[in-house]
């Protein structure tokens, strides 16, 4: 049962690097440099219309102080998104869920099975034990859901858990600026996502984000065979002061 927020975020960052394990070693690379590490939001990723969607994972969390800030459509991915807020003093939630009525039919079948087939109703629950509250799919299912939706697919395999943590950079102390955090993180041999660039955002939008490659590990699905598939990543956040001089 979780009472507090200190609670859930333990919960969180425990099953998180379990399954992604550069994550503590980033963790502790910044810590020996004299880093307090300052999580900046952790994103969380869901099915609509299911017990686990964007309202009802919101609404599980309003008891620990949350409260909806801001909402978002992304039509390309087919995505809605809130953001959830709590105080500056504690990090964001960033929920969104996947539309997945607009994938192609046989991934809306197999996505309809997973609902069906869910067996733990209580979205908070589902969010502090990590894991897939429904039956595994078979190899050839997720391959067809990643010929939809790389989002569809990593749901199906990795369950309601945070997608990824945030280090908020503006509360790093021996670093300027983004740019130096991702020389510090290649210089030490980690791979950053450079789709869209290594740097998404700048200064005009209020905010830079950079992240990690995704740790791989070894799935069983339901025919049998093992496959290895992206886990989780680590991202970097700097924001910028709006016109009020506040972070956006």
């Amino acid at each position: 049962m979780v009472t507090s927020t200190d609670d859930l975020f333990g919960h969180l960052w425990r099953d998180y690097t379990a399954v992604t394990p550069q994550a503590t070693r980033i963790h502790d690379l910044f810590r020996r440099r004299g880093e307090v590490v300052i999580n900046d939001h952790i994103a969380v990723r869901s099915f609509a219309e299911s017990s686990y969607d964007l309202d009802h994972l919101s609404s599980a969390l309003l008891p620990l102080g949350y409260r909806p800030l801001e909402r978002y459509t992304f039509p390309e991915k087919k995505l809605n998104a809130v953001a959830l807020w709590a105080g500056d003093h504690l990090p964001k939630i960033f929920i969104s869920e996947l539309r997945w009525r607009e994938l192609s039919s046989e991934s809306q079948m197999i996505i309809q099975g997973l609902i069906n087939g869910s067996h733990e109703e209580d979205p908070l629950q589902a969010l502090i034990q990590a894991k897939k509250p429904w039956n595994q799919v078979a190899y050839a299912e997720y391959q067809q859901l990643l010929l939809d939706s790389e989002y569809a697919a990593w749901l199906s395999v990795m369950g309601i858990r945070a997608n990824h943590f945030t280090v908020s950079v503006n509360h790093l102390k021996s670093f300027n600026n983004l740019a130096e955090v991702n020389a510090l993180l290649v210089g030490e041999g980690y791979q950053l996502n450079r789709s869209g660039g290594e740097i998404k955002g700048n200064p005009n939008t209020l905010l830079e984000q950079s992240s990690t490659e995704a740790d791989r590990i070894k799935i069983p699905f339901r025919c049998g065979i093992y496959a290895q598939v992206p886990s989780c990543y680590y991202e970097f956040a700097l924001r910028y002061p709006d016109q009020t001089g506040r972070l956006f």
